[in-house]
């Protein structure tokens, strides 16, 4: 095997290039010297190849081959010119030397293979090659290959399967390169080996990991380097990993017309993705990351999946983002976007889906068009304005099953057309939640929600739906703005409940629902009324129930008529401010003090085991019912409808202008009788009402006797008789 050395310039099979003895040739070495330039005229081989300091590899014939099979080592210039050519290594050592570089122009192509059963590969070059053509890492069929690193930004970057299945790995180090694409025109597969050297990408071009003719198949498997899309011209890159799970990708084009827009799928849940300036358009594919820091652009377009999804997601430096109708993003950790308004584009922002337990921090001022929280998920907002969605004609808000979501002390915003909370959830915190439900609002939990501050359901527009369940421990204010309609979705329980006139004059229609509403604390229709406001109350067939465990309570109804009234709140104490009107009014435990005011009773009237106090009055104006004193002492009462009396009772005032029925084998006491009604006793025997104030009755008594403490008259008639008891006597 001979040795030879360049001793002028001129061609590779020309003996005088290398001093007159002949030319390298198979298993030979070659070397070429310093200021000499050896043209690569024709394909040509040699086991050793060295391109010193100062010497140059001219290719002069297209596509001319040079076969080493032992070791290339290159400290000169490489020059393809306009010309294609390929270096074929087998299982070459080869090196790369600081000062080295490979040259030319647009047109030219610079074809290696290098095997990696014994092949290696070493770099130390730093700064770019000069080639503006094409490196293409051209495979040898079932072998691992080794592709090439190093700065190749002035070029695309090629790798090039042939017929079979293929491995290809990377060596360390970085590549950098225009457009990097993976290109084979036949049916196999090609294997990426990237979790042994690790090596990194950074490209200001397409990229494409499929991108031939073939029906090919790529199996990219991931190291822990990166891949860096940075700027290239003014136009849109596609970005297409056909799916595969891919290192950490980082967006780092600083020209928002420079856009890198995703052509194919990717999933990536072991990597991050940073974009720190440009933009990257998601289209219409599925993008799966773990944490993800965007202070560029972000562009997410209409999905049938999720569209864009990862880990931690950090937006709160982000620029710009653009979501399309139905695009959605989805969030396995913290979600952080804490901007202002600037950053969305339009009036699309999409779907919110949380599939996994963190924080949310989004104080945007705009909101989500859709939010989403999976099964068994808790979500932690952290932000000092907790926005979610408030739009009326869009999704809304859904909780799966056992999911929860915690304010803290933080403001809260929910809004859309549905409200789904699953089975088994929890709303916790302590501040405001703003709703703003247009369509339907679903609670499938029945357990009590954690939440203690403000539900303050925001008539902003449409006709908003109150959210049922049990907020037992959370005051209700209806807020109207231009005067809404508001609805309960279903039965309900909360602290307070407050309507907040300040802004308008709202409606509550309960008739369509025929809802149960459970209060423990106050009531107050007349919030904040500036003056020329009031409350239109629907009420419907359900029933407006005091729960309060102890103290008094204030129920200020503002003279509505509201659904039956149900106390049951033993040790404390209902008092109304206002006259109202009701149906039933059946008093379970507690105390219902009417406090100088009067209550219409157009049902029944059950004391049962509670009791009442105060001045004022019940006013019996139903038809066909009945009152249930169970013995005890309910004050003043007039009867204007038709009742029976199927308790003992004690009354201070009794009015009656409508029509009385008594058993006589209960025991009924008044102070004062008047009216001029029936009083009839509900069959033959006869009934003895004592009274021991005045009595100015004037109406019918059938069977009924007044029995009184006077002793000015004694009148008796066949239905008619009014007894005093001093007579007797």
């Amino acid at each position: 095997m001979a040795s030879y050395t360049s001793s002028g310039s001129g061609n590779w099979n020309n003996v005088a290039t290398w001093g007159g003895g002949g030319f390298p040739a198979a298993g030979d070495t070659a070397t070429i010297a310093n200021t000499h330039n050896v043209n690569l005229n024709v394909d040509s081989a040699s086991a050793t190849v060295i391109v010193n300091s100062g010497g140059t590899i001219t290719v002069t014939t297209n596509n001319a081959k040079l076969t080493i099979t032992s070791a290339f080592t290159l400290n000169g210039i490489w020059a393809c010119g306009s010309n294609g050519c390929y270096l074929t290594l087998g299982n070459s050592a080869v090196t790369i030397g600081s000062g080295a570089d490979i040259t030319g122009d647009g047109s030219s192509v610079f074809r290696t293979n290098l095997n990696s059963t014994s092949g290696t590969y070493t770099n130390n070059k730093t700064g770019a090659f000069s080639i503006s053509g094409l490196y293409s890492m051209d495979m040898t069929p079932s072998v691992s290959n080794i592709g090439w690193t190093g700065d190749f930004s002035n070029a695309d970057y090629k790798v090039n399967g042939v017929s079979s299945d293929r491995n290809v790995t990377f060596a360390s180090g970085t590549i950098k390169c225009k457009k990097f694409f993976i290109f084979n025109n036949s049916n196999n597969s090609i294997t990426f080996d990237n979790n042994t050297n690790n090596p990194s990408f950074e490209c200001s071009g397409d990229v494409l990991f499929n991108d031939g003719s073939g029906s090919y198949t790529t199996n990219w498997t991931k190291g822990t380097g990166s891949i860096t899309l940075v700027t290239g011209d003014a136009t849109t890159k596609s970005i297409d990993f056909d799916g595969q799970a891919i290192e950490d990708l980082i967006i780092l084009s600083t020209n928002d017309s420079d856009i890198k827009q995703l052509t194919g799928n990717v999933s990536s849940l072991g990597s991050d993705l940073n974009v720190t300036d440009g933009k990257l358009d998601i289209g219409v594919h599925n993008c799966i990351f773990n944490d993800l820091t965007i202070s560029g652009k972000l562009v997410i377009g209409t999905s049938l999946g999720f569209g864009f999804g990862g880990s931690d997601l950090d937006f709160s430096a982000i620029e710009e983002l653009d979501m399309q109708t139905g695009s959605k993003v989805n969030c396995y950790g913290d979600f952080d976007m804490i901007n202002d308004v600037s950053v969305w584009t339009n009036n699309n922002r999409g779907y919110f889906i949380k599939t996994g337990n963190g924080n949310y921090n989004h104080n945007a001022a705009r909101f989500w068009d859709g939010f989403e929280l999976s099964a068994g998920v808790t979500m932690t907002g952290t932000s000092g304005f907790v926005r979610i969605t408030n739009n009326d004609s869009l999704a809304g808000v859904t909780m799966g099953n056992n999911s929860v979501i915690n304010f803290g002390t933080k403001y809260g915003n929910w809004g859309g057309y549905v409200l789904l909370i699953g089975t088994g959830c929890d709303i916790q915190g302590s501040n405001t939640i703003d709703f703003n439900f247009q369509s339907s609002v679903t609670n499938n939990t029945v357990s009590v929600m954690s939440f203690t501050g403000l539900m303050k359901i925001k008539g902003n527009s449409g006709a908003p739906i109150i959210p049922g369940g049990r907020w037992d421990n959370a005051n209700l204010q209806v807020e109207s703005v231009n005067s809404r309609t508001f609805a309960f979705g279903q039965d309900i329980t909360v602290n307070d409940y407050k309507v907040n006139l300040a802004n308008g004059s709202p409606t509550i229609d309960n008739t369509g629902n025929n809802i149960n509403t459970t209060v423990i604390g106050d009531v107050d229709f007349d919030l904040n009324d500036p003056g020329g406001n009031s409350l239109t109350y629907n009420a419907g067939s359900g029933t407006f129930k005091g729960a309060a465990s102890s103290g008094t309570v204030t129920w200020d109804l503002q003279g509505k008529t509201v659904e039956s009234i149900e106390l049951d709140c033993s040790g404390a104490i209902v008092q109304p401010a206002n006259n109202f009107t009701t149906n039933n009014v059946t008093l379970t435990n507690g105390t219902l003090a009417k406090n100088g005011k009067t209550i219409t009773v157009n049902g029944n009237l059950d004391v049962n085991s509670g009791s009442t106090s105060g001045t004022g009055k019940f006013v019996l104006a139903g038809t066909g019912k009945t009152c249930s004193a169970n013995g005890k002492a309910i004050g003043n009462v007039d009867v204007t409808g038709t009742y029976t009396f199927d308790e003992s009772f004690i009354i201070s005032d009794f009015n009656v202008t409508g029509t009385g029925t008594f058993d006589y084998s209960k025991t009924y006491a008044v102070t004062n009788v008047a009216g001029n009604g029936t009083l009839i006793s509900q069959d033959a025997n006869v009934v003895t009402i004592t009274y021991t104030g005045a009595s100015t009755w004037s109406g019918v008594l059938t069977n009924v006797i007044l029995v009184g403490p006077s002793d000015t008259d004694f009148a008796e008639g066949a239905n008619n008789l009014v007894l005093r008891l001093d007579i007797i006597i």
